[in-house]
């Protein structure tokens, strides 16, 4: 007898000798019988993958944001949302949420106190000078919201190289789960 299992990856099997799997594979199990008739299960067992993906997206004013998994949100940052396949298995949903373009003076979001930036206006190189001891994502974007760079998982005190981006005005937004800096800065006069 055939016997076909899914199992999400992660799970474990029991087969029917007791035995507990976790690989995908054919799995033989033979019952002896007293007439000396026996029986063969075989069970063929398939890993289902748990599914990862990545969204990015940008906060409206004034407007909140509904995650995938029903929780609605107002404020930028990395959000992960767990949720289950039509399988039954885990998915997670990684959430990035910039803040809403910016066009005027300067905007802190937040405990700016627990972030820096300097110096302002910038020549080559911004200095970030963290006091929240967790990683951190930093975006540099045009004024009109376009993303131009990107760091991520630093924490502490670093450095971004600005030299190669021509004179103009960029927005730097620097946040984690639940802190958000964003300053608009001039680059190279």
């Amino acid at each position: 007898m055939d016997l076909f299992v899914d199992i999400c990856q992660g799970s474990q099997f029991i087969l029917p000798n007791g035995q507990s799997v976790d690989t995908a594979g054919i799995y033989s199990t033979t019952y002896n019988s007293i007439t000396n008739c026996d029986s063969i299960i075989h069970v063929h067992l398939n890993l289902l993958a748990s599914a990862l993906s990545t969204l990015t997206d940008t906060l409206s004013i004034d407007q909140d944001y509904l995650l995938p998994d029903g929780i609605i949100v107002t404020q930028p940052g990395i959000y992960t949302c767990n949720l289950t396949t039509s399988s039954g298995c885990d998915s997670i949903v990684e959430v990035t949420l910039y803040p809403p373009a910016l066009s005027t003076g300067v905007v802190n979001f937040s405990n700016s106190d627990l972030i820096s930036l300097s110096p302002i206006p910038v020549q080559n190189e911004l200095f970030v000078n963290s006091k929240i001891q967790d990683e951190l994502v930093v975006k540099v974007m045009s004024i009109t919201g376009k993303l131009i760079l990107t760091h991520s998982k630093v924490s502490g005190i670093f450095s971004i190289p600005m030299s190669d981006l021509p004179a103009g005005v960029y927005i730097v937004s620097v946040f984690n789960k639940t802190e958000i800096v964003c300053r608009k800065l001039i680059e190279k006069m």
